[in-house]
Parts: structure tokens; C-alpha cells; sequence
């Protein structure tokens, strides 16, 4: 006989929850007295269903523990019969009640499992959609507040056009004194290469002030807030390194455009 697959094979767990015929029980019980390691592998599923049945069953309803007292009662006295001698301590009924409760309660588990996991699922969606719609709120919130700011009369729309290096290229400046606020509107330029940036700058008086560098995003309806530079006499955009220059580079320059 292949006692590895004999073992494997699923028997010895219904033998341990008393679910064989008499014939099949009094077999695996004659071959755990002849092979030392289905008595071993018995023992294991003994003790793994106690540790299963103590450490994670949902408690069953007091109605189950007043039954099985009731059975435990009126069980018939021993007649003399040595403990030692009997299969189990156990009646027929009584171990149908134990294996019972026991899929009961594993079954509680399980379905507890499953009802955590699913509330889990839904909690987890419902936080992302919450943030989606806070992301999308507060984007609304800054749409209004840019649109009221470019409608006013004191913005300047400065549209900056491509030079020779980019001659379609072309964004917007909305640069509002008053409110001292300054957008700026990608309309149509060439993606840069992943090591470099385009950077703004603002010329005053003759010399470029930084206004940061910007990253490109198709995808969003928002004008991107920039620095706000006071007395500016033209806007204009090159590209640089990743991070930005300190000056820039006016070999690299994409758009210009004056403040009218």
C-alpha cells in the first residue's frame, strides 16, 4: 500500500470527524496500529481541528450548549464498561452534535471572512472615490478662482510665439498686476526629452528673472500658477537641464513675447 497517497488521500480527516462507515473506520483505525505515520497524521488533524476550533470558531449560540449538556444528561450509564476499553467517550449523537457546532462555526468564520473582506473592498473604493471627488472639487475651486482673475480688466494676456528653434510652438501668459497673480497656459509645445524642463522667465529692466521651471500636463484644464514678477517687459521660455538654469539658455529659447 502507497501510504503517502493513503494519507493524502482525504480519509483520515472524515475518520477524525467521525464521517466513515463502520467498515472504512474500522480499517484506517487496524492501518494507524500497523503504520506508525497515519497514527501520527491522525494525531496532526486531531490537534489542527482543536487549535481551529478553539482559536478562530465564532462562538455558537447558547441554544448549541444547552443541547449538547441535555445529550451529555441523558446519556446511559457505562455498565461497568472500563473507560478504556470504548472507541470514544463519545455516543453517535453526541459526536454528530461536536461535528456540528464545529462546522457551524467554521462556517461562520468563513462567511464573517468573506462580509470582512467585501466591507473592506467597498471601504477602500469608497475612500478612493472620495478623493476623486475632492481632487475634483478643489480643482473646480481653483478653475473659478483663475477665471475670475484673467476676466478682470486689469489682466494682460501676453501670448508668446514660437521662435526659430519651434516656429508652431506657442503659450499664453495671463499676467494680472492687481491681483498680483501670473498663469501660464501650454498651448502648443514640443514635449521636451526626460532630462530636460522648459523654464520660464520674465524679463525686467533688461535681465531674465527665473519664474521656475513647468512640466507639460495634457491632461488637466488648469492653468499652471507661476510667480508673480512686477514691472515685467516681455515673458519667454526656454528649454533646460532638469531642474532649471540659473541663467537661461538663449539657444534654447521656444517662445517670447512682450507685455503690450
Amino acid at each position: 500500500m502507497d501510504i503517502k497517497k493513503y494519507i493524502s488521500s482525504g480519509i483520515l480527516e472524515l475518520y477524525v470527524l467521525d464521517e466513515l462507515p463502520p467498515t472504512e473506520r474500522r480499517e484506517v483505525a487496524h492501518l494507524a496500529e500497523q503504520y506508525p505515520e497515519v497514527k501520527k497524521e491522525i494525531l496532526a488533524i486531531e490537534n489542527a481541528l482543536y487549535l481551529y476550533s478553539t482559536q478562530r470558531a465564532v462562538p455558537p449560540p447558547p441554544s448549541l450548549e444547552t443541547s449538547i449538556l441535555e445529550k451529555i444528561d441523558n446519556l446511559p450509564p457505562d455498565n461497568g464498561v472500563p473507560t478504556s476499553t470504548r472507541t470514544s467517550w463519545l455516543t453517535p449523537a453526541l459526536s454528530a452534535l461536536l461535528v456540528g457546532a464545529l462546522a457551524w462555526s467554521g462556517w461562520m468564520f468563513f462567511q464573517n471572512n468573506d462580509k470582512e473582506q467585501e466591507l473592506t473592498e467597498l471601504n477602500t473604493k469608497l475612500e478612493t472615490q472620495e478623493k476623486k471627488c475632492a481632487t475634483i472639487e478643489s480643482d473646480n475651486k481653483m478653475l473659478e478662482e483663475q477665471m475670475r482673475n484673467i476676466r478682470t480688466a486689469s489682466n494682460h494676456l501676453i501670448r508668446m510665439k514660437g521662435t526659430d528653434k519651434a516656429p508652431d510652438a506657442i503659450a499664453t501668459v495671463y499676467w494680472n498686476p492687481d491681483f498680483q497673480k501670473t498663469y501660464l497656459d501650454v498651448n502648443n509645445m514640443p514635449v521636451p526629452p526626460s532630462d530636460k524642463q522648459y523654464q520660464l522667465w520674465a524679463i525686467v529692466d533688461g535681465k531674465p528673472v527665473d519664474m521656475g521651471v513647468f512640466d507639460m500636463d495634457v491632461s488637466s484644464d488648469l492653468l499652471i500658477e507661476v510667480p508673480h514678477v512686477e514691472n515685467v517687459q516681455a515673458f519667454a521660455v526656454t528649454l533646460e537641464p532638469k531642474g532649471g538654469s540659473v541663467g537661461p539658455t538663449l539657444t534654447e529659447m521656444y517662445v517670447i513675447g512682450e507685455v503690450g
